[in-house]
């Protein structure tokens, strides 16, 4: 089995304060770092190192070379990496020492996704075979389309939650993955078991992976409902 992921690659700028800023105010910073990031990138990193096969596929700008490198040294194909003009997608993020964070993000390379680069990803996967996908890149009801055409299994994590996304395709979806917010914002439901319903009254094929935080997670599908407790830590950084 092979894993595609059509996602992000950020450059994180991470600043230590002592609190968030708010309006009006000028703080100090205790410390900086640059750092990888995107939830695309990063959840290509983490399936490497678990031992899948996977290759990246995605933008970024001139700046951005690094990060098709780190790619490259976990494991990972990045050969679907490709150079666009402009700046690599970036945020800028606010950590204070309990963990909490404020985050300013832009899409940069992330929303110059073209079709000749999603066909190019799909053209990659075969039977048995995962398109991962977030909302971090553009054209995403574009992608779960060509998804569905071809039949390919699609793990999507919509994060974050935008109007067009109300509009994309979720039949093309097999596994969705959600945390507590997203599922509000998809279904106008608080209760953890009252979005699993809904999003499956919807989508009947659909597995669902509702996150909890401190809580766990749920794992549900149409005849199986399995709760994970969470195993407990102490936060670094929230993101």
């Amino acid at each position: 089995m092979k894993i595609v992921n059509l996602g992000s690659l950020n450059i994180d700028h991470v600043y230590q304060v002592k609190h968030l800023v708010v309006a009006g105010l000028t703080i100090g910073a205790t410390g900086y770092a640059r750092h990888s990031g995107g939830k695309g990138l990063n959840q290509s990193l983490a399936l490497a190192r678990a031992g899948a096969t996977v290759e990246h596929a995605g933008k970024v700008g001139p700046d951005g070379a690094w990060l098709v490198q780190l790619l490259g040294r976990a494991g990972v194909r990045a050969d679907l990496v490709l150079t666009d003009d402009g700046p690599t997608g970036h945020a800028v993020i606010q950590v204070t020492p309990g963990g909490d964070n404020a985050i300013i993000v832009t899409g940069g390379a992330n929303h110059r996704i073209d079709r000749y680069l999603i066909d190019r990803a799909i053209d990659r996967l075969g039977p048995g075979d995962w398109l991962l996908l977030q909302n971090e890149v553009n054209d995403v009801a574009t992608i779960l389309a060509a998804a569905s055409d071809r039949g390919v299994a699609v793990a999507f994590n919509p994060a974050p939650v935008t109007d067009g996304l109300m509009a994309c395709p979720l039949e093309a979806v097999r596994v969705l993955f959600i945390n507590e917010t997203e599922g509000m914002q998809l279904t106008g439901q608080r209760e953890p078991d009252r979005i699993i319903d809904l999003l499956r009254s919807r989508h009947p094929h659909l597995q669902v992976v509702l996150t909890l935080g401190a809580r766990g997670a749920v794992y549900a599908t149409c005849d199986m409902r399995i709760d994970q407790q969470a195993f407990a830590v102490k936060p670094v950084d929230t993101a």
